[in-house]
């Protein structure tokens, strides 16, 4: 016999009092007690059914039902549409749900604010997608060109056969298709670049597209370049302002960007200190440092012999030397190279030679 079962009796025994010390005894207790005490199970009542609605009534549960339905999914959908970013916008991601909204008889819409954004940065695209259009050259057939907003930058121009020069002449002319895609962040950060800055980098040549990781003026950004067939390239700029006016440079990245962009202001004002001094009917090359590229504007000499000259004259191989050291190798030279020099020097005959 199962031990769980003999174990079951010996209990039931136990709880009924008995003093039997057969197991047949025990048995018989344990089935009377058990008998005694047993929990009767009662049946379940049947679900009573609803009674049948008329068809009246079951129109009016319905209609109540859907009205209650249309206001809580309206009520849901101002809620998505209220927390709506520019890119859902741009990249129309509840526009099914407006669709669905309207069949519905709402007219839902996006926040006012960030219709006006999104107006803005599709203003912008538009834009740059014209600069970009007129900068180049005609092909010789139709030409158009589209923009879109995609996950990455992406410029460039398919051509196709069009039309025929003539009925007589089977060459054709062809056509042109410029495709911009533009990021939306992308343009949203080159919209933070100040407007003289992107209009000096049109009249250098090139055009912005994209720009991030905008830092005391200086940013990464992507332009356009080509003249019929446009292309993108990725880079850097750095910008600053000399006489109120905007001055940058375009390099690899933001550290050759500043190094390009202080040897340009640095040129930019060794120049205005030239017109200066002219302006006062000082020498051109009055100044404590001379360089070759401060001689060769004024006297139109080539790199090659200038370098002879400075070889000759100074004793070493240099692009910079001071004024004194110049005017010393100038004296030596009876030449008209020396002459030149010693004119544009603005020596004094018989001293005194040091600035």
């Amino acid at each position: 016999m199962n031990p769980q079962l003999i174990q079951r009796i010996e209990t039931l025994a136990f709880m009924a009092n008995s003093n039997a010390k057969t197991f047949k005894g025990q048995l018989r207790a344990a089935v009377n007690f058990y008998r005694e005490h047993r929990q009767k199970k009662t049946r379940k009542n049947k679900v009573t059914l609803r009674p049948k609605l008329s068809e009246e009534e079951r129109e009016n549960r319905r209609i109540k039902a859907d009205q209650k339905y249309r206001k809580n999914w309206i009520n849901k959908t101002r809620r998505i549409l209220s927390k709506s970013t520019i890119y859902d916008v741009l990249e129309k991601k509840h526009d099914s749900l407006i669709s669905r909204a309207k069949l519905l008889g709402f007219n839902p819409c996006y926040p006012v604010g960030i219709v006006e954004k999104v107006q803005n940065i599709k203003n912008f695209a538009e834009e740059i997608s014209e600069k970009i259009f007129q900068s180049g050259e005609s092909f010789s057939g139709n030409e158009s060109y589209r923009y879109r907003f995609a996950p990455g930058v992406n410029i460039e121009t398919e051509t196709s056969s069009g039309e025929r020069y003539s009925s007589k002449c089977t060459y054709r002319k062809t056509d042109a298709l410029h495709k911009f895609s533009f990021t939306v962040a992308g343009i949203v950060e080159l919209m933070k670049i100040p407007e003289s800055v992107l209009n000096q980098s049109q009249k250098d040549g090139l055009i912005l597209v994209s720009a991030s990781n905008i830092k005391s003026r200086t940013a990464e950004v992507i332009w356009a370049k080509g003249k019929k067939k446009f292309s993108s390239e990725s880079g850097a700029i750095s910008w600053d302002f000399f006489k109120n006016e905007v001055v940058m440079f375009h390099a690899k990245n933001v550290k050759a960007a500043k190094v390009g962009l202080d040897k340009k202001i640095k040129l930019l004002a060794e120049q205005e200190e030239n017109i200066q001094r002219q302006k006062l009917g000082m020498p051109p090359l009055w100044k404590p440092v001379i360089r070759i590229s401060d001689i060769r504007p004024l006297t139109g000499w080539c790199l090659p012999g200038i370098r002879q000259w400075i070889q000759n004259y100074l004793g070493k191989n240099c692009a910079v030397a001071e004024w004194k050291d110049v005017a010393r190798g100038a004296l030596k030279d009876s030449s008209s190279y020396g002459q030149t020099l010693r004119r544009l020097l603005g020596i004094i005959e018989n001293g005194p030679y040091a600035f």
